[in-house]
């Protein structure tokens, strides 16, 4: 297990022990324990989500890790799959004839640079690829958040802990987590391994037992 430390240290050791990435070892051996994550900054945490989500889904060439870390959102001012709708519709469009032989409707838009960002089997579900790749990363990052959010609080409050929930009920892996209560560096903030779903939506939400100091 590597150790990563937090702030712009955390992200260039990030950056560094991911060079090698996906060939030689993959994402899954280089997961860290949430206990460590944690100590990470925003920064590098975008950077990690976007990894594990276009490494996970391979819908996206490994390049276009960079975009899906820039559409990372912590404020979230628009939904996800509106950025993407908005990168394709973004510079020079494919022809009508390029967009029928691929399967996309010759009346979305849909940019040169997009399309060239997919893999072999991006290009089966072009309109799904960013989308489902972004959203996988954002869950990953909101679960991050709603800790960092909240651990102070419930640092004053021993018996108070995190309980996941399961949107997606259909995931065996993801099913599991449904219900479990665990303290905040155990909590599983990366989709658990064996995940079938895409977008790996399930949430942890802090459970503070605001009466524990009242005799």
């Amino acid at each position: 297990m590597a150790v990563v430390a937090g702030g712009k240290e955390g992200l260039a050791q990030l950056e560094e022990c991911l060079l090698i990435w996906p060939v030689e070892i993959g994402w899954h051996s280089l997961m860290f324990e949430t206990s460590i994550a944690l100590k990470w900054d925003y920064e590098t945490m975008r950077l990690a989500a976007a990894r594990e989500a276009v490494a996970a889904l391979g819908l996206l060439l490994p390049s276009t890790e960079g975009r899906i870390y820039h559409f990372l959102d912590k404020r979230l001012t628009d939904h996800p799959t509106a950025r993407c709708r908005a990168w394709r519709k973004h510079g020079e469009q494919m022809t009508m004839e390029q967009k029928k032989a691929n399967g996309i409707n010759p009346r979305t838009f849909y940019s040169r640079a997009a399309f060239a960002e997919l893999t072999e089997a991006g290009r089966g579900r072009p309109l799904a690829a960013h989308d489902m790749t972004l959203l996988r990363a954002q869950f990953t990052v909101f679960r991050y958040s709603a800790v960092i959010d909240s651990r102070q609080v419930l640092e004053a409050y021993p018996n108070s802990f995190y309980e996941h929930e399961t949107l997606n009920s259909e995931c065996p892996a993801c099913n599991r987590l449904d219900g479990l209560q665990t303290p905040a560096d155990a909590i599983a903030l990366f989709p658990p391994a064996g995940c079938i779903c895409e977008t790996a939506n399930y949430r942890v939400k802090p459970q503070i037992d605001w009466l524990e100091d009242i005799d």
